[in-house]
């Protein structure tokens, strides 16, 4: 039986003791039928007899007896605040009866008190058990024509609730809640402290501390507070929670702080930062990694996270694509932006089809999107200045499609196809609004990259990858590189990078100092590099472990190759959630479609398909 079962029948008593003479009556009834500590009882009724009536009250030991004058309709009211935790109230109403004068009386001289009963029925009274019961005998012989009615209330001991989960996310925003007897209003104290029931430490940390106010809620009375789960370690906790005006610790319960998976799949490095995502495991969240101290932050993305478009990072703003919660019905995604300095977390579109593919530097971002003005499938590239506020979207030739645009030094470019097996380079510069095609109308074209002015791409004529560069200020392309398989660039500081292997069982990470017009070799490995990228003298990738997926950072300077270490929140055993072992992420973006059928965003050989696949994986495991 609970709680509330036992109150339900717990009901007031009210007993007449005598038949009053006829014409005369005395009510009397209770606001409720059970109390809590700080709980404010009143007692309401009426009488038609003159003098007013007396309220003789026990409570744990203590008798207190108050007169009261009753108004013209012969009715009265009192009240007192429950200050016992347990027991209850034993309330005795006494009208004047017919001669105005009452039969039983009380009178207290120097703190001590008297019942004052015809024929030596009285007693003095101290403090201590069996009040209620003695009282009781008093009027039962000695009340004479005084109306006398009965009520009896419990107190119940304080109790409060905590509502599940167990188990809190760590980087949640979550509310903890529970359910309570004490009174609204009263005020409570909380404190969460580390470690278990088992292991806790004494003295324990204060992880977090504060105090709530009972309120009346739906269904009883309730308390609850907002806690930020990211400032927890992970692992076990104590929750208390307190009566400071009692000095009672109402309950203490366990809750478990768990991080997610650490097992990324994909990341972008800017400047000494570093952020990386695995939609897969943990599809509401981004890690933002400071590569001088190894500190991550979690940033809640507000949203799922799209796995079609990679996160893009700045030195200054973290941008990803969020999903619609109705996303399989309405294909509706929204670009975000997350401003580092502040934390601040900005909507840079409205929801709908086709923002995607964006890419970030200094405080412009710039994507691809579908265009609904137009009644036919039609794509543009939009652009936004954090800095100012203000969008614009990128001229673009009728009949032509967009894709992966990128952008440096306001320089903003992108490919396009017309769906009849042409594609091309296009450049516009923000600066000057000077839009330029950087390519004849060629059969294939993929990955346009660019960084200090300098433009790199692939086109593919034969067999062979080629990898083509335009200079600033020149108006012509050259040949830098030739490759049986490339995927992708990355870029930073006029350096661009990729992956490439011929037989599939060695792989090459490359780089070309375009300024120098230098291609190099910096590592060969029999493992993929995983979603490789460059700032600095810095260039990070991914790297399949025995366990779970590591980040690995190569030093351009000293050669030095080291792994990144894991954030002390997360959990580091083994993922449940595997990418298959023949996964062979690539580098950049979504291969060109091949017909206008498709659009820009099917996945081929970039990162959209490697966390497609991922996705897939996750399904898998999880059936």
């Amino acid at each position: 039986m609970n709680r509330m079962e036992i109150l339900g029948i717990l009901w007031i008593t009210a007993i007449f003791w005598m038949v009053a003479p006829v014409g005369a009556y005395l009510e009397a009834t209770a606001d409720t039928h059970a109390l809590a500590a700080g709980d404010v009882l009143t007692v309401t009724g009426q009488t038609d007899r003159e003098g007013g009536v007396w309220i003789w009250a026990v409570e744990g030991g203590r008798l207190m007896c108050d007169h009261l004058e009753t108004n013209e309709e012969g009715g009265f009211s009192w009240t007192v605040e429950s200050a016992t935790d347990s027991g209850g109230y034993t309330l005795f109403v006494q009208d004047a009866g017919e001669d105005g004068q009452p039969a039983v009386t009380f009178q207290e001289d120097d703190g001590r008190g008297e019942v004052v009963a015809p024929e030596g029925a009285g007693f003095s009274v101290r403090h201590g058990p069996g009040l209620a019961g003695r009282l009781a005998d008093v009027f039962e012989t000695g009340k004479g024509d005084d109306g006398i009615v009965r009520l009896t209330v419990p107190v119940y001991p304080s109790w409060a609730d905590v509502d599940g989960p167990r188990v809190w996310e760590h980087g949640e925003t979550i509310t903890v809640s529970g359910t309570t007897n004490l009174a609204p209003g009263t005020v409570l104290t909380y404190e969460l402290t580390e470690g278990g029931i088992e292991t806790g430490a004494d003295p324990a940390k204060i992880v977090a501390e504060g105090e709530i106010t009972v309120e009346e809620g739906y269904g009883g009375r309730t308390w609850s507070f907002v806690l930020d789960t990211g400032h927890l370690n992970p692992g076990d906790h104590l929750f208390t929670l307190i009566d400071e005006k009692r000095n009672l610790i109402l309950t203490t319960v366990e809750r478990t702080v768990q991080g997610q998976e650490y097992d990324p799949t994909y990341l972008a490095l800017a400047g000494d930062r570093l952020v990386w995502i695995n939609p897969a495991i943990d599809p509401d969240h981004l890690y933002l990694v400071s590569m001088e101290d190894g500190t991550t932050t979690q940033v809640n993305a507000g949203t799922i996270l799209d796995p079609y478009s990679a996160p893009a990072l700045s030195t200054d703003h973290l941008v990803w694509v969020g999903k619609e919660e109705n996303y399989s019905s309405s294909g509706h995604t929204k670009i975000f932006a997350y401003t580092i300095a502040t934390g601040e977390k900005t909507g840079l579109t409205e929801w709908k089809r086709g923002p995607g593919m964006p890419a970030v530097d200094g405080n412009r971002v710039v994507w691809k999107e579908r265009d609904d003005r137009t009644l036919n499938y039609s794509l543009t590239v939009a652009g936004y200045d954090l800095a100012t506020g203000t969008g614009e979207v990128y001229p673009s030739e009728e009949g032509w499609k967009p894709y992966q645009p990128r952008t440096s030094g306001g320089l903003v470019v992108w490919g396009e196809y017309d769906g009849k097996g042409n594609a091309r380079v296009i450049a516009y510069d923000t600066r000057t609004g000077k839009t330029e095609q950087f390519t004849t109308e060629i059969g294939w074209l993929e990955w346009p990259t660019v960084s200090e002015g300098y433009v790199v791409w692939a086109e593919r004529p034969g067999d062979e990858y080629v990898v083509m560069m335009r200079t600033p200020g020149s108006d012509r392309s050259e040949e830098v590189a030739r490759t049986p398989e490339l995927r992708g660039f990355q870029a930073n500081g006029g350096r661009f990078i990729w992956q490439e292997t011929g037989d599939r069982k060695t792989y090459h990470l490359r780089i070309l100092d375009a300024g120098e017009r230098q291609v190099r070799t910096l590592l060969s490995k029999e493992g993929a590099f995983i979603s490789p990228a460059i700032s600095g003298d810095r260039v990070t990738w991914i790297e399949r472990g025995r366990d779970r997926n590591e980040i690995m950072v190569y030093d351009l300077v000293t050669g030095e190759e080291t792994t990144l270490p894991a954030p002390e929140f997360l959990n580091l055993t083994t993922p449940t959630v595997k990418e298959t072992e023949s996964l062979h992420t690539p580098m950049s973006e979504d291969t060109v479609p091949q017909s206008a059928e498709t659009t820009p965003q099917a996945p081929g050989f970039g990162v959209a398909a490697a966390l497609v696949a991922l996705i897939s994986a996750a399904g898998t495991g999880r059936r």
